[in-house]
């Protein structure tokens, strides 16, 4: 059974800014080393290359932290947080699905299914990104939980724009910044999530 989106942000308010700094460091990173080859690569090796870097600065950021593990499972990077929470680290499209080589491992983690070895009470999200058109930096950084391969049972935007900031799309209005104390999660529109 997944955690609610609700015992999630619990969960994981502590971790948010780290993971925000993760995701920023990571195009940081790359934009700074490779920026003048970014015409070079494809968006699948920019994605590769940002990838680790994120990894790498969550790595640092979580060692010696209580309740956060950073670990590897047949060849999948993992975050565990408080034996209830797999994060892994993935680029997303624009409807906030993630692209996996359908590995049964990739398919298990999707479908919420337990890994070998592991407890079944825990709950697979993903920590993604999606990129701006020229790669410099995330339009948007999402917490997504997947319920299979093209379904989201829900999903916490965290992109940082400024301290206590969050970009709400309003229908049939310009794009306004809205002051938030809180982040709070959605359930995808037409998709019911248990």
């Amino acid at each position: 059974m997944t955690v609610s989106a609700e015992s999630a942000l619990d969960i994981l308010t502590p971790y948010i800014e780290t993971f925000q700094n993760g995701i920023l460091a990571g195009f940081h990173e790359y934009t700074e080393q490779y920026g003048h080859l970014r015409h070079k690569h494809s968006a699948h090796a920019r994605a590769i290359i940002i990838h680790d870097h994120i990894l790498h600065y969550l790595k640092s950021a979580f060692s010696g932290v209580d309740g956060v593990r950073c670990f590897k499972h047949n060849g999948l990077d993992l975050i565990g947080i408080d034996s209830n929470l797999f994060i892994r680290v993935k680029k997303m499209n624009n409807n906030m699905h993630t692209s996996n080589i359908p590995t049964r491992q990739s398919v298990n983690f999707s479908g919420q299914l337990s890994f070998e070895g592991f407890s079944n009470i825990i709950t697979n999200i993903n920590l993604g990104y999606i990129p701006n058109d020229v790669w410099t930096q995330p339009k948007r950084i999402l917490i997504t939980c997947p319920n299979g391969n093209t379904l989201i049972t829900w999903y916490l935007d965290i992109t940082k724009h400024t301290p206590n900031t969050i970009l709400l799309d309003l229908p049939n209005a310009a794009q306004e910044t809205i002051v938030k104390k809180r982040i709070k999660a959605k359930i995808p529109k037409n998709q019911t999530g248990s």
